[in-house]
């Protein structure tokens, strides 16, 4: 296992239960089956409208996504990667053994949980099918997203910098924050 030096390395969880662990584990890959199976059913929904060039007639739910499909689809297709991604990037057996692939994995996903939380704004407020209070839960939510992806952002960058504060290359930070490696 090779680092980049001056790196902490990820250090093991203290005293984890095997068993909370294991009901976890069993809880995330069940939420993810439950987003991966309404993200199919949506476009199930969907395509065939799309490709007829049609509008649902029996749901009204369903037209605005026929209506909006490239907005619709940015965001449940981001979502879906953000969220796939995720419990990976929390394992510690991931970290550890793949630190570098971990660091860029993670600002591929922060990446896309951004941008699907941008398009759930986009789409959310104004084709909000609940009306006054299903906007105000895509704010609340959309705002509570983007300051935990602040959070992120701004560790990332953090770290660059000291890494390139550590390697001499300081004057440099700017540019290695443009062209993320």
């Amino acid at each position: 296992m090779v680092t980049e030096p001056g790196i902490r390395r990820p250090t093991a969880p203290s005293a984890l239960n095997p068993r909370r662990l294991r009901l976890l584990g069993l809880t995330i890959a069940a939420l993810l089956g439950i987003v991966l199976v309404f993200a199919a059913r949506r476009l199930e929904d969907d395509v065939p409208h799309l490709v007829a060039g049609t509008l649902p007639v029996d749901d009204d739910f369903a037209v605005r996504y026929v209506q909006h499909p490239v907005v619709a689809y940015l965001h449940i297709g981001l979502g879906v990667v953000y969220l796939l991604g995720a419990p990976l990037q929390l394992s510690h057996g991931f970290r550890s053994r793949h630190y570098a692939v971990h660091r860029r994995l993670g600002r591929v996903l922060l990446t896309a949980g951004l941008l699907s939380g941008v398009f759930a704004l986009v789409f959310g407020l104004p084709l909000a099918f609940g009306g006054v209070w299903e906007a105000i839960a895509t704010v609340l939510f959309g705002s509570w997203r983007a300051l935990a992806a602040n959070d992120a952002a701004s560790r990332a960058c953090h770290d660059l910098i000291d890494r390139a504060r550590r390697s001499g290359t300081h004057g440099l930070c700017s540019r290695s924050l443009l062209t993320i490696k």
